[in-house]
């Protein structure tokens, strides 16, 4: 806790104002009971293969699509042929 404080401090953000509260913690019998529940697909169904999951945009959400990470293997894939090219030419 005392890492945590220090970060806050470091960004000036105010820690005095910060009071602990302890939360009860009740288990719930009635879930615990149920035991674990999983998925489970039919008999010969590969999901990778079989299974298609449609995504349909509603306009409510932009769609933000990072490229970053392909720019920059692409660059350095055009640089390592820049590199091969260079000690090809005599």
């Amino acid at each position: 806790m005392k890492e945590f404080e220090e970060y806050l401090r470091s960004e000036d953000i105010v820690t005095d104002r910060i009071k602990e509260i302890e939360l009860p913690i009740e288990k719930n019998k009635e879930f615990l009971n149920k035991g674990l529940v999983t998925l489970e697909l039919e008999e010969g169904i590969n999901f990778k293969n079989d299974v298609y999951i449609k995504l349909d945009l509603d306009g409510t959400r932009p769609v933000e699509v990072d490229l970053r990470p392909k720019v920059e293997k692409l660059a350095g894939n055009l640089s390592d042929l820049e590199k091969k090219k260079k000690d090809r030419k005599p």
